[in-house]
């Protein structure tokens, strides 16, 4: 420990109750009680505000939260060094903060602290633990070459014999880790044939049991575990318990249930490290679960908890982690809301109270987590767990669709949290959020700042990539395509590279330019042959080159085969495709294949977002073939929310009608019109509704009167195509022709031919040329004139027809020449 130095470290001598008081404390953790040392500690602080022993206080203070596994607290307790802080404490403050933020998994900032205690005082007394430490961070943070190159100064021959073995050691644990076992075999086995002290002969043992376990060697494995758990003194190297987990992990891997349960009991008990505690209990319990002893196995951790002390609640925390990965999530939550229970100051009631949140998640109740969530965050005294909760409450809420206060939440955790992962986390969140919500200024402000903070991050990427979805929504289509062109360029991302290829693709072939579309979905397969959306990107190519016409339709439909077949397991895929497959056979008039086609897309993949539309197409095709009722079943399967419902209607109208089934076509007409406003899909249903009420009035006359009621209603509304406006202006010249009122019917018609039916408020419904109707009311326009032998008339109806008739012209020429030549008119004014 550190009571040397700091029997000399205050500058002016303590008065004999402050001095007494410390003291007290000290002994108390150099006995290893850390609880009494803590309690006392924290009197001390509380009592001698202004002691110039306040520095040596917090260290000690410090280091018993540290060892209690509250990493958390110990960080806040040397967050700020007291003015009365002597020299030769200060790397002190600063190793301590490197341990807590190495215990907390905060690598970045532990390898910063730990280089700065080795660059500015090189001979303080843990320099060899610092650049142990720096290089299991720097594992973490920049790989396994930097991990080694710190170990280097313990390597020279000129050092330390006995900081060489563990820097050699530390080089076993980094080759273990990359699964390089041969390596670091190789360094054990040398280490084994020379001479090494005691401590490392501990370590050595135990790394050559390791080697020994992932080998499938148990014979092995198991003597030299037990060369350490057989031996009290190996308990100060601290690879007691880890040597007993060793153990069980051989006995488990065997099924020896009961030795391996032994096992796990002796590391649970033998140790005080929370994170091996936990991992030595869920063990121990899954071997008893094992073994039917489950309900003897959670009594015996609580027993040994009780003995442990406070460092035992970590195992009780444990019982309902075992809980949680079993699935047992009731039982979970018991356990860990009964672990705060009696117990003010337990350490272990909010993090048991975050995984309470998780076992809610579980069971698909976010709202309950979210409650436990907010709770943490206003009552725990952890800032790090209070940050925690946030960040999981945040989740929650936007993946709930609340992206606003989601954001604000990542925002705040940003701002106040001393994880630097967490840190960049959650800017990263509220970046993607800030684009959801589509606020784009403040994406843009953001984003500046997250690459001030993290100009080296991985993240970088992805945030260009949605910052030029951002531009593509907005209709910037340059601006994003100059990004992914730069995104392609980036070789440490190459996943990234492959998505901004595949997006440039897409721009290109919405904005026409599809020969470079192409070019660039052939690089991308060339290129990027695990691109994870690969399948996509080949669907995409012959679809265009199908729209191109480079691919005929039966090649085009054996192409989606090969591509079904190679990714047998992209149901998204697959079902694109058959609906292509189901097109190309539609177009070419298949109707019949492309049927069975579109139904498979129905039937195999149900929740598709294309079923809607197949289901709807297979109805189509159902109806061209003839098929009615088949059609009417198909149609119906579409679900009432559906967009395309209406239209489904409206097609179940037109097949009762070609069924002559004319109560059942005014049944489904009505439907679709009640309630409805006036829009294209209600101007359909009205007009099938007069064409059976035309066809009803053959039995029943008065039905002419119901027929013009909908005409007049659909020539009143504003909302519908130019082609339904004429289709009910020539029905009404139709019925009122039917009627006897042959002038009436004349008006009827000629309103059509002079486009005297547009409404008085025109909107911005599209004017397409309409052909059909407008000729058929010309045609009986022109033949009501003849039968009222105005010939001038009904050529001057002809003349308009050819003029705005363009398909028809011809026809329409020569009608006009033939009623000039048989009634001898030469010129159209005499």
């Amino acid at each position: 420990m550190l009571l040397g130095i700091f029997s000399q470290a205050a500058n002016a001598k303590p008065g004999k109750e402050e001095t007494r008081a410390l003291t007290f404390a000290k002994k108390a953790f150099q006995d290893g009680i850390y609880d009494a040392a803590a309690l006392n500690l924290g009197k001390f602080l509380k009592d001698f505000p202004d002691s110039e022993l306040e520095a040596e206080a917090r260290i000690f203070l410090a280091q018993c939260r540290l060892f209690q596994g509250q990493s958390g607290q110990a960080l806040t307790l040397l967050a700020q060094l007291p003015a009365t802080t002597p020299e030769q404490l200060k790397p002190e403050f600063i190793f301590w903060q490197a341990e807590a933020n190495f215990s907390l998994k905060n690598w970045a900032a532990a390898a910063t602290l730990y280089r700065q205690v080795l660059q500015h005082y090189p001979a303080f007394q843990h320099r060899t633990k610092a650049r142990l430490n720096l290089s299991a961070a720097l594992l973490q943070t920049e790989g396994e070459n930097a991990a080694l190159t710190a170990l280097e100064p313990l390597l020279d021959n000129r050092n330390n014999p006995a900081d060489q073995q563990q820097a050699l050691l530390q080089k076993v644990r980094i080759f273990i880790g990359n699964n390089q076992l041969d390596e670091a075999a190789r360094i054990v086995d040398r280490m084994a044939r020379g001479q090494v002290d005691r401590k490392t002969q501990y370590q050595l043992w135990y790394w050559i049991a390791e080697l020994a376990r992932l080998a499938d060697q148990p014979a092995k494995a198991i003597e030299n575990y037990r060369k350490i758990t057989g031996d009290p003194r190996a308990q100060a190297a601290g690879l007691m318990a880890k040597s007993w987990l060793g153990l069980g992990q051989v006995y488990q891997e065997q099924k020896q249930w009961p030795a391996a349960s032994e096992a796990f009991l002796q590391a649970y008990v033998t140790t005080s490290d929370p994170e091996v505690m936990q991992v030595a209990v869920t063990a121990y319990l899954d071997a008893q679960l094992q073994n039917n002893t489950l309900t003897q196995g959670t009594l015996n951790i609580r027993q040994a908890a009780r003995d442990h002390g406070a460092a035992g609640r970590s195992g009780l925390y444990a019982i309902g982690l075992f809980y949680y990965h079993t699935a047992n999530y009731d039982a979970a939550i018991t356990e860990l809301d009964g672990l705060g229970a009696g117990q003010p100051g337990n350490e272990w009631t909010w993090p048991a109270q975050m995984l309470v949140a998780e076992c809610f998640l579980k069971k698909n109740d976010p709202a309950a987590a979210a409650k436990v969530l907010r709770k943490i965050r206003a009552q725990t005294a952890n800032p790090p767990l209070a940050l925690d909760a946030a960040y999981r409450l945040a989740e929650l809420q936007a993946q709930a669709g609340d992206y606003a206060e989601a954001g604000q939440q990542f925002l705040a955790v940003a701002r106040q949290s001393a994880n630097a992962a967490q840190v960049e986390g959650a800017y990263f969140q509220a970046l993607m959020l800030l684009s959801r919500t589509g606020q784009t200024a403040e994406f843009a402000a953001l984003q500046t700042e997250f690459t001030g903070k993290f100009p080296a991050s991985p993240r970088l990427a992805d945030i260009a990539m949605e910052q030029a979805r951002i531009l593509e929504q907005a209709g910037q289509i340059v601006g994003a395509q100059k990004i992914y062109q730069t995104l392609i360029q980036g070789k440490d991302h190459p996943e990234v590279a492959a998505e901004a290829l595949f997006r440039l693709a897409q721009t290109q072939y919405q904005s026409g330019a599809t020969d470079e579309a192409l070019k660039n979905l052939a690089a991308l397969e060339a290129t990027f042959p695990q691109y994870r959306d690969l399948a996509g990107a080949i669907y995409l190519r012959l679809l265009i080159q199908q729209r191109q016409g480079q691919l005929p339709p039966d090649d085009f439909r054996a192409a989606l085969n090969q591509l079904i077949a190679r990714f047998p397991k992209n149901d998204d895929l697959a079902a694109r495709a058959w609906f292509q497959v189901a097109n190309a056979y539609f177009d070419q008039g298949n109707y019949g294949q492309a049927q069975v086609n579109f139904q498979q897309v129905a039937d195999k993949y149900p929740g598709h977002p294309l079923v809607d539309a197949a289901l709807y197409a297979a109805g189509k095709c159902a109806m061209n073939l003839g098929n009615y009722p088949e059609a009417v079943t198909t149609l119906e399967k579409i679900p009432d929310h559906s967009a395309l419902k209406p239209d489904a209607r409206v097609m179940q109208i037109r097949c009762y009608i070609r069924s002559e089934k004319w109560a059942e076509a005014l049944r489904i007409a009505d439907s679709v019109i009640a309630g409805r406003q006036p829009d294209p899909i209600w101007a359909d249903a009205s007009l099938r509704k007069v064409n059976c009420l035309y066809r009803l009035a053959k039995d029943n006359a008065k039905q002419y009167d119901a027929a013009l009621t909908v005409i007049n209603q659909l020539l009143a509304a504003n909302n519908i195509t130019m082609a339904q406006r004429n289709e009910a202006g020539c029905l009404k010249g139709d019925i009122l022709g039917q009627q006897q009122q042959p002038t009436a019917a004349l008006a009827a018609y000629l309103d059509v031919v002079y486009g005297r039916l547009l409404p008085s408020d025109v909107t911005g419904l599209p004017a397409e040329p309409e052909h059909y109707w407008f000729n058929r009311a010309g045609v009986a326009a022109a033949q009501l004139l003849e039968d009222q032998g105005d010939i001038k008339g009904e050529i001057q109806v002809y003349r308009i027809l050819e003029r705005l008739s363009e398909p028809f012209r011809d026809e329409f020429r020569k009608k006009i020449d033939e009623l000039k030549a048989r009634h001898f008119i030469y010129e159209e004014g005499n």
